[in-house]
């Protein structure tokens, strides 16, 4: 359930432990030829943000580690979820780098990122929640040159548990790379 291949057959292997944990959250990864292009250099992947699932989610995943972009709130303040952070880096799936809305500094921290040749992400809205996408992503992309891209999650959104508003307590969930 969880390791399909997209319209152009690409296949992308994750261990199984990897895939048990996306099964787990009846997750499955679909693997288009973006995902790829995402192994070929440092780049930029902004996603959707629906639910307090979807970083954990797309890391698990990803075919390769990122660095993502994580409020304050979550990375820093929250002892639960500044824990499972860290514990999603000690098993390689990338690494945090807290990003504030009102101080952009931390943008300077993705940058010299994807300078050191790692791939960045960052959640446009800037918050679990559709609206309109932020300048953040667009700055790095002018300032690196580094290709952005798109993913999709859907079915976060619908959970009771990881999302305001969210109707089934374990929904399906799709994550296209």
């Amino acid at each position: 359930m969880n390791t399909a291949t997209g319209p152009s057959k690409k296949h992308v292997s994750l261990p199984i432990w990897r895939r048990a944990i996306l099964a787990a959250f009846r997750t499955r990864a679909i693997w288009t030829e973006q995902a790829a292009r995402l192994c070929e250099g440092p780049c930029i992947v902004i996603c959707n943000h629906g639910s307090m699932l979807d970083g954990p989610l797309l890391a698990l995943s990803s075919p390769i580690p990122m660095t993502y972009a994580v409020t304050p709130a979550y990375a820093i303040q929250n002892p639960w979820t500044r824990r499972g952070l860290a514990a999603l880096s000690r098993m390689g799936l990338g690494r945090v780098i807290p990003l504030s809305q009102t101080h952009s500094l931390a943008l300077r921290g993705l940058c010299a990122a994807l300078q050191r040749g790692e791939s960045v992400m960052i959640f446009p809205t800037g918050q679990i929640a559709p609206g309109p996408e932020l300048a953040g992503y667009q700055w790095l992309h002018r300032k690196t040159g580094a290709p952005v891209y798109r993913v999709q999650i859907s079915g976060a959104d619908r959970s009771r548990l990881f999302a305001d508003g969210g109707t089934r307590l374990w929904p399906e969930i799709t994550v296209t790379i």
